[in-house]
Formats: structure tokens, C-alpha cells, sequence
């Protein structure tokens, strides 16, 4: 007859091993587990934290042979008992080899042995009971708290101190509240106050008490006072210096001279309009905000305020300027890409064409004007080569040279834009004349050439003056087309609605005569 199956008990030690099965009888194998024989991976985090931190397990690779063994030895056995430790630690272990072996719940039960003697360990397997979930997933959570500090803040550690330091879930928080109780030590200010006891007496009742009156001085603090009063008129300074800035315009040095006259009490040798921060900084200079618990929380006031100014002036502008930069190339590279295919369909021309992608100029009468204007006015050129976001940053406190800037940078690229649309228009018509002249030649050819060979030189020459008749014909009617022409006569027409009829009939008349006899071509 076949042997009966044997019931299998593992523990952790295989100390306790011999002596434990040697309780239980012949009906019982007991081996060690020598541990954890699952854990999270060492080269990665192993744990899913977008998915409610779900761990990732695997076998240590060391405990191959015992998680073998215990495998086979288990899938023969009649009842698994777990006999880890009694603590979570122990509990964690059963449930991991519960799992690693693939045990069903009626077959995996769970045994404590708080210590090793005959009655604790017999009466225990004779009352097994299930693995506690609660114990388990107390101690997932301790692994799984020191793999996440352990993992994310030792790294830290390598960069800022020495590379091999380890940080974990305790010494982590607790140097932190040494940290901040050290702070408290240091930061702590002496204030002066008094107890005062007077034993009085009711003369109702003749009986005695006491009274305690708690005091503390109330001295001034002029030095904090005459602080924040600098400051106080330091902000109000700039106020009004902003507003003669945008409002009116003014020039820095002449808005200064205003602001100056003002604000006469300011150190004005600590104080810069245009360096709100470097100001504060050079006003609070070598003041003691150690001294009173006010001081400190004015201190912490001028940070906040001054984070704030630095956001909203400084940080925050210059996030939108790159955003604003990065918009208007885009829209730039769309605009020049449409222009350069008008400027190839018309002129068939890539290299003419690739002059849509430069940043030309050009410059006529009234926008030279404009520029001499600016440069009066505001002391320097007109720079081209500022985007718009840029030169908004520059003329933030001058918004007539910002609006000037704008026109005159407009003007300027626009002209530059027609004048390579009406290149392209004179290209165009160039090539559809020099076509057209072409035809003519042609269908003249023949008939010349047959008269001539007959001998006929008076019907040759009668042919030759009708081609070039035609010929002149669709150069006039070209040039009076171009755009050079109707700019040039447009030009004319500006000196008068009489004055400009009898000029322009002239320059018409002389320029088709000259195209007719050949002077010009």
C-alpha cells in the first residue's frame, strides 16, 4: 500500500527545524524557508505607483534550491502549516510563500509558536487559522515605504554629499524634525516680561488670594519704524516714477528728476528706480531682523513681497515673452512660406523665391522720417531685429516708442514684401512679352524668307516693318502694364490734378515714341 502524505510545516530558522519536527512525530516533515523567499526587484522601484502602488514581487534569486524544494515537497504534502514568526514580519513570510507555492486556502494554514516547547507547538498545529491580511499588509506598507524613500531620496544623497549614502523612512523624518527643532533653538528671541503676585484680601468672606498680573515691555522700535518707512516711500517712489514713464511718457532721467523732488527724505544713494529688488536689498542691509520676533515677521513679509514682485514682473513676463516669441516665428515661417510660393509660381525662379525667407527692408521717404523721428525722440535707431515680444520688454515703460517701433518696423517689411511681389509681377510680364515677341518672329519668318528668295525685296521689306511694328507694340504695351509704371506715373500724379495730366501725357508720349524707335527696350 502507498505511504500516507505527509503534512508539510516550514518555519524560518532550521535551528528550530529538527527539534520542532521531532514534537510533531512521524505524520510531520518540518524545513526552513531561511527567510523572505520573495521580494521587490533591486535594479528598479518595483512599484506600480500609477496603479494605487501595486508592489511587484519576484523569487530571490539566492533561494533557488529552498523554493525548489519546498515546491515539490509541498505539492506532495496533505496540509501546508506556515510557522513563521509570530510578528508581521513572520506573517508577511507565510503569505509570500503561501503565494510563491500556489497553495489553496484549505490547504495553507497558518501556525505561531510564541515558544518552542511540546505543548506550545502541539497545541498550536492542532489550532491552525488563516493568514492575518491586516499583519500583511502592515508590513507591505513598511517595505514598501522604505523602498520609495530609499529608492527617490539616496540618490540625492550621492549628488549633494558622497555617493553610497542611504536614506530611509526613520532617520529621514527624524533628522528633519532635528532640523527644524535645531531652528527653533536658534531663531529664538529673548523678550522681556514680568510676574507680578499681590496676596490680597476680601473683606467679606477674610479671606486671602492671590493675583498674578503678566507683563512684558512695550519698548518703541524706532529702527524698525524708520525702516519701514524708507521702504514705504521707496514704493511709492517707484509708483510715480512708472506712471511719468507710461502715462506721460517722460524719459527715465527726466521721470527721476520729478520722482527726486518728491521724495527728497529717500537714501537715494541705496535707491534705484529701475532695480526694484537691488533696492530692497541695499535698504535692509545690515539691518538685524534677529532682534524681535516683529522684525522677523516684517523680514518674512519683505520676502513674500518681494517673490511676488519678482513672479509678476520678472518670472512671469518673461515666460509670456517666450511663448510670444516662439508664436510669432511660427505665424513668420507660415507667411514667408505663402510668399515664396506667389514669388516661384510667377517667376518660376527658386532662388528668387528663397528671398521671402530674408528679413529685408526697405525704406522710402516717409519711413526714413519716421526713423529720425524716433531716434530724437527716444535717443537711439529703430532695431529691425527685435521681435515683438522682445521690444515690448524694452519699451514696457515707453509705450510711444513701443507704438512708434511697431509702425515703423511694419512699413518697412511691408515695402520689402511688395517690392518682391512687384518684381515678380515685372518678372512675369518680362517672360510673357519675350514669348509673345518670340510668336511674332515666328509667324514673320516664313513669309520674309519666301520673299526674298522670289526676288521680291520691296514685299520683304513691307513684312520686316510690320513684325517690328508689332514687336514695339507688345513692349509698349508691357511697360505701360508694369508695376514700375504705374508707380512712377502715380508718383507724378501727386504734383497736382492739372500740373500732373500735362507731365504724365509728356513722359507717356516720350517713353512709347522711345520704345517705338528702339532707344529704349
Amino acid at each position: 500500500m502507498p505511504s500516507a502524505k505527509k503534512n508539510l510545516v516550514i518555519v524560518e530558522s532550521p535551528a528550530k527545524a529538527k527539534t520542532i519536527e521531532k514534537y510533531l512525530g512521524d505524520d510531520y516533515k518540518v524545513v526552513a524557508s531561511m527567510g523572505h523567499l520573495r521580494d521587490l526587484p533591486k535594479s528598479t522601484l518595483g512599484i506600480d505607483i500609477e496603479n494605487d502602488f501595486e508592489p511587484k514581487y519576484i523569487p530571490v534569486k539566492d533561494h533557488k534550491d529552498v523554493i525548489d524544494t519546498l515546491k515539490k515537497l509541498s505539492k506532495s504534502a496533505k496540509t501546508v502549516y506556515l510557522a513563521t514568526d509570530p510578528d508581521r514580519e513572520g506573517e508577511a513570510i507565510s503569505w509570500h510563500l503561501k503565494e510563491l507555492l500556489a497553495l489553496p486556502d484549505d490547504k495553507a494554514r497558518r501556525v505561531t509558536f510564541n515558544e518552542i516547547t511540546k505543548k506550545v507547538v502541539t497545541e498550536s498545529v492542532g489550532n491552525p487559522r488563516d493568514i492575518d491580511k491586516d499583519l500583511v499588509d502592515a508590513q507591505q506598507a513598511r517595505r514598501l515605504l522604505d523602498r520609495l524613500v530609499g529608492y527617490k531620496l539616496s540618490p540625492l544623497l550621492w549628488k549633494k554629499i558622497k555617493r553610497g549614502l542611504s536614506a530611509g523612512r526613520v532617520q529621514s523624518v527624524a533628522t528633519r524634525m532635528v532640523v527644524d527643532r535645531e531652528k527653533e533653538i536658534e531663531s529664538f528671541v529673548r523678550e522681556e516680561y514680568w510676574l507680578l503676585d499681590a496676596v490680597l484680601n476680601c473683606d467679606e468672606t477674610d479671606a486671602d488670594f492671590t493675583a498674578r498680573y503678566y507683563g512684558k515691555g512695550d519698548k518703541k522700535d524706532e529702527e524698525l519704524d524708520e525702516l519701514k518707512r524708507q521702504l514705504d516711500d521707496f514704493k511709492a517712489a517707484r509708483q510715480a516714477y512708472q506712471k511719468l514713464r507710461k502715462e506721460a511718457g517722460m524719459s527715465r532721467a527726466k521721470a527721476k528728476n520729478e520722482v527726486f523732488g518728491l521724495y527728497k527724505d529717500l537714501d537715494w544713494k541705496k535707491i534705484d528706480l529701475d532695480n526694484y529688488s537691488g533696492s530692497i536689498a541695499r535698504l535692509k542691509d545690515g539691518f538685524n531682523f534677529d532682534k524681535t520676533i516683529d522684525r522677523k515677521k516684517f523680514r518674512t513679509q519683505l520676502d513674500k513681497e518681494n517673490f511676488e514682485w519678482r513672479f509678476s514682473e520678472e518670472l512671469k513676463p518673461e515666460w509670456e515673452r517666450v511663448a510670444s516669441n516662439f508664436k510669432e516665428a511660427l505665424e513668420k515661417g507660415v507667411k514667408q512660406a505663402n510668399l515664396q510660393k506667389e514669388l516661384y509660381e510667377k517667376t518660376g525662379s527658386l532662388d528668387f523665391a528663397k528671398l521671402a525667407f530674408q528679413d529685408g527692408a526697405v525704406w522710402d521717404e516717409q519711413t526714413r522720417k519716421m526713423s529720425e523721428d524716433f531716434k530724437k525722440k527716444f535717443g537711439h535707431n529703430v532695431n529691425l531685429g527685435m521681435t515683438e515680444a522682445d521690444a515690448k520688454v524694452l519699451y514696457k515703460d515707453t509705450p510711444l516708442a513701443l507704438e512708434a517701433w511697431q509702425k515703423i518696423t511694419t512699413l518697412v517689411k511691408d515695402n520689402y514684401v511688395k517690392s518682391l511681389q512687384q518684381a515678380a509681377d515685372i518678372i512675369a510680364q518680362t517672360a510673357s512679352t519675350q514669348e509673345k515677341i518670340a510668336a511674332i518672329y515666328a509667324k514673320y519668318e516664313t513669309p520674309i524668307a519666301q520673299a526674298k528668295e522670289a526676288g521680291d525685296n520691296g514685299l520683304a521689306y513691307r513684312y520686316t516693318r510690320q513684325r517690328d511694328k508689332e514687336v514695339n507694340s507688345a513692349k509698349t504695351e508691357a511697360f505701360n502694364k508694369s508695376s514700375d509704371y504705374i508707380t512712377f506715373f502715380g508718383a507724378v500724379s501727386q504734383l497736382g490734378m492739372d500740373r500732373a495730366s500735362e507731365i504724365a501725357s509728356q513722359i507717356r508720349e516720350n517713353i512709347n515714341q522711345a520704345l517705338a524707335d528702339g532707344t529704349i527696350d
